[in-house]
Order: structure tokens, then sequence, then C-alpha cells
């Protein structure tokens, strides 16, 4: 009996943590589709744009700090208003099929980079939980800066909800 329990104990772990690597395998493979419906439930929208509307929060709170002067306050309302607006318009599908997507080509004088054309999952370079419900995912493409992916568990799916 105590066999079954372990061996029950340990299967469960393996696939929980095995989980989140099938969904970077859907993943991939709906990037490689290159169609932005193909993301659908893959990509947390909603997720992705609190995060950058509070990453351009803190932008605005970094530049113009808490100052009491109501020509400041009116700066920093303006600039978190068109920021939130350029937020909802910018971060959709396409947006997120474009920042995913290998680079088809990098000219490198004799063809391309090494790696350029290639998927996602072949060009990551790191994966693994950041705590029991976020799950850090690196992409490191020729020519660019790495990718940053975090995928959260929503209910009983796994999606991204930030790409930095």
């Amino acid at each position: 009996m105590k066999r079954l329990l372990l061996a029950l104990a340990l299967f469960t772990t393996a696939a929980y943590a095995g989980w989140p690597y099938l969904y970077l395998y859907r993943l991939d493979r709906a990037v490689a589709t290159g169609r932005p419906a193909a993301l659908s439930g893959l990509v947390g929208l909603d997720a992705l744009r609190t995060a950058y509307r509070k990453r351009i929060d803190a932008g605005v709170e970094q530049a113009l700090g808490e100052a009491s002067n109501p020509v400041a306050k009116w700066l920093r309302e303006g600039a978190r208003s068109l920021g939130a607006h350029a937020v909802e318009q910018l971060i959709d599908l396409d947006w997120a099929l474009a920042k995913l997507r290998p680079p088809t080509s990098t000219p490198d004088g004799d063809g391309a980079e090494p790696g350029a054309g290639r998927g996602l999952l072949s060009n990551t370079t790191y994966a693994f939980f950041e705590s029991w419900n976020r799950f850090d995912v690196e992409i490191r493409y020729p020519q660019r800066p790495a990718l940053r992916i975090v995928l959260a568990l929503s209910g009983w799916r796994w999606q991204v909800v930030e790409i930095v």
C-alpha cells in the first residue's frame, strides 16, 4: 500500500512538473502556424495588458515622482491614460505572435544565423517554475535581446501572462 501511494505521489509530481512544458510545446506549435488565432487559448490578453499597464505606471512614477505640483499631477494622469489606451490598442494576438515568432533569417555574411527560423522551443535557454503557479521561460533568438515569457496557471490551464 505504501509503495502504491509513493508511486502515485511520484507520478502526480512528475505530471505536474511536466504540465507547463506541454503548454510550452503547444505554444511553439501555435507560433509555428503563423496565425494569431492559434494563440487564443494560450495567451491571456487581459493579464498581458495588466502587466504592461503596471510597467507604464511604474515608469511614469519614476519619471515624474510624487510631486504635489498640479502640472506634474496632470502630466502623470495624462501619461497613464495615454499608456493605458495604447496598451488596449496595441496588445492583441497579432502583437503576441510578432513578439514570439522567431526571425526568419538573420544575415551573417554566409546566410542565416544559427537558430534563425527555428522554433520557439529550439531557442529556449531556460524554462522552470518561478512558483507553484508561475513558469518562467527565457528564449534567445539570434540578433535579438533575450525574450522572457511567464506562464501562469489559470484554472486548469497555463497561459502566457507576460512577454518581456
